[in-house]
């Protein structure tokens, strides 16, 4: 079984995580997890506490943000549905066509 982490090794690695959060914007427990080789518990842990210093913004289970801009940007993203419509790619010779033609001498006659 590991040792547990000494009160300096603890305040060390969460300066780490608030540094990690303000660099990238956004960091969750698997990353940190990861990036230090710690327990998922034991980087849940050190987030609460980055949290309670004020510094950074927990959100759920979304992970630790830099501040309330990073947690809009991060959601705008997540639920925009504006840049899902498919791109339709019409032929090349297409405006050229007699069918084109007609359909545009039509709309272009039509009020607006």
């Amino acid at each position: 079984m590991p040792r547990p982490n000494t009160p300096e090794e603890q305040a060390a690695l969460i300066r780490v995580i608030i540094e990690e959060v303000k660099i990238r914007g956004r960091l969750t427990v698997s990353e940190a997890s990861q990036m230090l080789s710690l327990h998922r518990q034991t980087a849940e842990k050190y987030f609460r506490v980055a949290a309670e210093r004020g510094e950074l913004i927990r959100y759920g289970r979304l992970g630790l943000f830099r501040d309330q801009k990073a947690v809009i940007d991060f959601d705008l993203q997540r639920f925009s549905y504006g840049s899902s419509k498919p791109v339709i790619e019409l032929p090349a010779d297409f405006r050229g066509s007699a069918v084109m033609r007609r359909v545009i001498d039509i709309v272009g006659r039509m009020p607006a």
